[in-house]
């Protein structure tokens, strides 16, 4: 499996249920990795998506605690490691695409193999956090590209790969 996240850098993911910065040419970033993919998400991500809808031309995977009976139907809904293993079973883990929230993160990050970050750089108010990758021995970063601007928030991507 994947995962991708826009952090800042200190990590933060996220500040009452929403995300810390929306820029433009990350958004598509996000949508041509993820398109006509997989992507598990929690429930409170799910809530931050536009009008708390899945995402378009993707397979949304929620894994959450709680009944989600009343949402859209184009749900896929687990509640536990053995329900999401027997959901992906078959699937291509390059298709798959962890993507947040901070708790869905946690849990599913040993079990990816390659993470897909935007570095926002800068320090804004967080009250959800990413793991900080750059102290795990087990991830090494492997790409980075050019520094990008976008109203005043400078920032790259950059790409971890799990060591074997």
């Amino acid at each position: 499996m994947n995962l991708i996240v826009a952090a800042t850098q200190n990590w933060g993911i996220g500040y009452q249920n929403d995300l810390l910065f929306r820029i433009p040419e990350d958004q598509q970033f996000f949508k041509t990795m993820t398109e006509h993919k997989v992507i598990v998400v929690g429930r409170r991500t799910l809530d931050s998506f536009p009008k708390g809808q899945p995402l378009k031309n993707r397979k949304n995977i929620v894994f959450t605690r709680q009944n989600l009976t009343g949402y859209a139907d184009n749900l896929v809904v687990v509640h536990n490691l053995n329900e999401l293993e027997t959901e992906i079973k078959g699937i291509d883990t390059d298709s798959i695409f962890v993507s947040g929230g901070e708790e869905i993160y946690r849990l599913l990050l040993g079990r990816c193999s390659t993470a897909y970050a935007t570095m926002v750089y800068k320090e804004m108010k967080a009250d959800k956090f990413f793991p900080d990758l750059d102290k795990r021995e087990e991830w090494i970063k492997t790409e980075e590209s050019e520094e990008k601007l976008w109203e005043g928030l400078r920032f790259r991507y950059l790409i971890y790969k799990k060591r074997i």
